[in-house]
């Protein structure tokens, strides 16, 4: 009997996550999270990155883009949208699938939504907590306002840093995750790491705040 069983991201269970890249970072050097990873595009957009090692699962890659495109298309008409997932035209749906791939026993699944705070309605729609976040915004820098009043804010070496009134994106979230941005990052909240010029693994407490270039 074959052991049909699906990668437990699709099933609400716990994955790590390897990516040999995505559709959202095409930059020069391909972008490799190791664990489940939310991209942030240059103009705001959000896709999620999830993998799974199947050991010995035997579900082929076919059946699993539909059991997630079914599963996204059931989300977005329970959103008043249409029943599909994948958009036709300049149509946008709430959840959109990227793709799917299965290669060498490793399953990969990456999802786009039209909103960051999308990603966490449709995670625990589906019961996925692979998601660490129960709160994911992004909005322009220069619109922060108030919201880092009082916020400490480091810099890549780590020396305090304020928020300028320019470019870049305030990305803010609550949960501990990787956050990879397409620009580099300028400043992080307390309790955050920098992992490199793109990514942050956000603080295990409270709200966590990255802003870009």
């Amino acid at each position: 009997m074959r052991n049909r069983r699906l990668p437990v991201f699709l099933l609400g269970a716990g994955s790590a996550c390897l990516l040999a890249g995505c559709a959202l970072m095409e930059r020069g050097d391909a972008f490799q999270p190791s664990e489940n990873t939310a991209l942030v595009g240059a103009d705001g957009s959000l896709e999620w990155a999830s993998v799974e090692d199947l050991e010995g699962g035997d579900y082929s890659q076919e059946e699993m883009a539909d059991f997630a495109r079914e599963k996204i298309g059931e989300y977005n008409a329970s959103a008043g949208a249409a029943n599909q997932a994948e958009s036709q035209g300049e149509e946008s749906l709430p959840v959109s699938f990227v793709s799917a791939e299965i290669e060498e026993g490793r399953a990969v699944l990456i999802t786009a939504y039209d909103s960051p705070s999308r990603l966490v309605e449709f995670a625990e729609y589906i019961g996925d907590y692979t998601v660490p976040f129960t709160e994911f915004s992004v909005l322009p820098a220069k619109e922060a306002g108030e919201e880092l009043s009082g916020v400490s804010l480091e810099n890549a070496e780590g020396k305090p840093g304020e928020a300028l009134s320019g470019g870049g994106w305030l990305i803010r979230v609550q949960g501990q995750g990787v956050i990879h941005t397409e620009d580099k990052v300028s400043l992080i909240s307390a309790g955050c790491s920098l992992q490199d010029a793109h990514t942050v693994l956000t603080s295990q407490e409270g709200v966590s705040y990255i802003i870009t270039e």
